[in-house]
């Protein structure tokens, strides 16, 4: 039994290569391959093999950023639970179940970041690479909009986060799910 609750335990750390450096790599390089008339989705497996190898790599450039950037607001928004989270990590009392709820929620908002950063680089690449002047404003601003909106979406994450932790000071709440 000790083996499949270590299992667990460690299933938001495979997530977060997924969350955040995968989804994010893959759905940038997507994006501006459908916006760039320079280049094509893949068209056979070498190629789909090429593109999520590439969009992984994009992921693991962008992750640090993001990170800093997660790691950054929740100590300047939410200090106490950073001292609250470190006593939890070393207690008995806290199930691995809701340790690696932060965890989740830490992978969220690195990957909600990843992809405001995405959406932001494939906006400047777009400016950079379009002829028209007119036509790139209008999807520009789709980019402005999505960006702000993941930015908007990961500090959300981080706030879950912090609820999450003020939930292990009570292990009895903290296994009832909640909407956050």
């Amino acid at each position: 039994m000790a083996d499949a609750t270590d299992a667990l335990g460690k299933l938001p750390d495979v997530c977060f290569d997924w969350y955040a450096r995968l989804l994010p790599g893959v759905s940038g390089l997507g994006l501006f391959f459908l916006v760039s008339d320079q280049f094509s989705l893949p068209q056979n497996a070498t190629e789909l093999i090429l593109f999520l190898f590439t969009g992984y790599v994009i992921g693991h450039i962008l992750q640090p950023a993001s990170s800093f950037v997660v790691d950054s607001a929740r100590r300047r928004f939410f200090p106490k639970q950073e001292d609250e989270y470190r006593r939890a990590k070393h207690s008995k009392e806290i199930g691995t179940s809701l340790l690696s709820k932060v965890s989740k929620a830490h992978a969220e908002a690195v990957s909600m970041v990843s992809f405001a950063f995405v959406l932001a680089l494939d906006a400047i690449a777009f400016m950079c690479s379009s002829d028209d002047p007119s036509c790139p404003m209008s999807k520009v601003g789709w980019f402005a909009f999505g960006c702000l909106m993941f930015l908007v979406f990961g500090f959300e994450r981080v706030r879950a986060r912090a609820k999450k932790i003020d939930d292990l000071k009570s292990p009895g709440a903290g296994h009832v799910d909640s909407f956050v």
